[in-house]
Formats: structure tokens, C-alpha cells, sequence
């Protein structure tokens, strides 16, 4: 059976959390997966024991020779990171950004995620006055898990899994003892493929205000959806956002300048 290049799920989880999620050569967690004991032009597998977590820079190096088979072996036992805390930033600075938090959309808000009295993902100006993104994750006892301040991060105490493409454009953060899950993504639309996206998930009808409040295209869309329980539990999906109260419950709003508002009884307001 032909063995394709990309590994499977859990020999990339298991990948990253020997590296503590970020690459052991500089300690970016936009990993890809190399392939040298043996190699991946001898023979094609997918052994954990013969492969190691790299980004995409140290990754060609590696390619071309750059480590020895025992170099590798030493960085696997001994990472860039000695704890499983990376950081790195998103490159996603823009004019406009359209944000898609859940099933609801919002151009230039105010704030992106306001939860009981608390802000959890807003906009940020960057030096050049740009829009980037600032997001505060917590534990249920309100430690910090992970802090984004425009667009620059860093994971604040161990997980179960942080998923960082090579493509730099995401993450994906699991607590599995909490069942805190996190997905953040940026990616750039044209005006026919952005259309497609949310006349299929809403309807012509949301399209057409938030089309008239697009300056220009390709846009930056960033999408936020998870399971959070600070300061109160709550969830984002592509479907719907849900609270555990009878009237927390919307989905395909839009609204330009404003975000998304969860009160502490569970109602939710723009």
C-alpha cells in the first residue's frame, strides 16, 4: 500500500509533544515532519522513533544534509524548548479584517469577544496602525493559558496538544482535562469564494450587508470557534453559538462595528 507523506494524526501529535510544540532547533511551533532514520528516499514511513518535528526552515537544512543522524537524536532528547510553552506571531496585519466567530460575522468591531465583563479576543492596532488579534484563554480557575497581543503569542502552561501548521496562518489548542478546545485561522478570500462560505453556511441575505461592508478584495477572514469555560462556559461552531441557558443561543448575525457580547445569565447582545 503506498504510504503517503504526511503522517498520521497521532504520530504528528506525538511529534510535537516530544519537541514541547515548538521546533527544536529554534522553538517555532509552525512545524513540519522529517523523515531520517532512514530517510524518507530509502524508505517511506511513518516511525515516531525515526522522525522529528522541524519547522519549514530547519526542515530544508535538515533535507540538505545539515544534521547528522546523531545531531537529530540529541535534539529529539533535548528540544530549543525545555517546557512545552512556544511563541510566535501571526504575519496577518490588515486594513479590514472580517472576523467569523462562531457562525456570526463582524467587520472593524469594537471588541471581537466580550464574556461577562470580560474581554476575550479584540482588535489590536500594530505599529503601522494595522488590525491584528489579541485573545485572552483561560482555565476554568482563571489562569492564563494562552496570551495574544496583535497577533504575537505565547502559551502560558502545558497542554494536551497545540496544532501550528508550517503555513503560519493557525492554531488549535486542546485541554483535554477541561475540555477547552481553541481554533483560530486566517486566510484570505476572494469576493466569489468569500461569497460561497457564508451563503452556504447562512444564507444570500447576510451576504449581501456584509459584501457592501468590504472595502476591497482578497479580504483577511479570521475564524474563531471552541469550547471555553471562562469566565463562563460557552461554545463557537460553524453552526451556532451556544451557552448552557434557554435563550443562549444565535447564529448568522452580522454586524459592522460590533461584536459578539455573552452576559453572565447567558443572553447575548451585539
Amino acid at each position: 500500500m503506498k504510504v503517503g507523506r504526511t503522517p498520521p494524526m497521532e504520530v504528528r501529535r506525538i511529534l510535537r509533544q516530544e519537541v514541547n510544540f515548538g521546533c527544536p532547533v529554534c522553538g517555532s511551533p509552525f512545524l513540519t515532519w522529517h523523515h531520517f532514520d532512514p530517510p524518507w528516499e530509502e524508505r517511506h514511513h511513518h516511525n515516531p522513533k525515526g522522525m522529528v518535528a522541524l519547522c519549514f526552515q530547519h526542515h530544508k537544512e535538515a533535507d540538505a544534509g545539515a544534521y547528522t543522524k546523531e545531531q537529530i537524536q540529541s535534539l529529539k532528547s533535548k528540544p530549543y524548548l525545555s517546557k512545552p510553552h512556544p511563541r510566535a506571531k501571526f504575519n496577518w496585519l490588515r486594513e479590514q479584517v472580517l472576523l467569523e466567530v462562531g457562525s456570526n460575522y463582524y467587520i472593524s468591531p469594537k471588541h471581537i469577544l466580550h464574556v461577562a465583563k470580560h474581554d476575550l479576543t479584540w482588535i489590536d492596532r500594530d505599529g503601522s496602525g494595522l488590525n491584528a488579534i489579541s485573545m485572552d484563554l483561560r482555565a476554568a480557575n482563571g489562569d492564563p493559558i494562552l496570551r495574544m497581543k496583535a497577533n504575537d503569542w505565547v502559551l502560558l502552561r502545558s497542554v494536551g496538544d497545540i496544532i501550528c501548521p508550517a503555513s503560519a496562518n493557525s492554531l488549535a489548542i486542546s485541554v483535554a482535562d477541561e475540555s477547552i478546545r481553541l481554533q483560530l485561522r486566517f486566510q484570505s478570500l476572494t469576493e466569489e469564494k468569500l461569497r460561497q462560505r457564508i451563503v452556504k453556511r447562512c444564507s444570500e441575505f447576510i451576504w449581501e450587508p456584509i459584501r457592501a461592508s468590504i472595502t476591497g478584495f482578497p479580504v483577511a477572514l479570521c475564524t474563531v470557534n471552541g469550547h471555553f469555560v471562562w469566565p463562563i462556559t460557552f461554545r463557537l461552531t460553524p453552526a451556532r453559538t451556544t451557552v448552557p441557558h434557554k435563550k443562549g443561543r444565535i447564529s448568522c448575525c452580522f454586524k459592522a462595528g460590533g461584536g459578539l457580547t455573552i452576559h453572565k445569565d447567558g443572553g447575548m447582545s451585539f
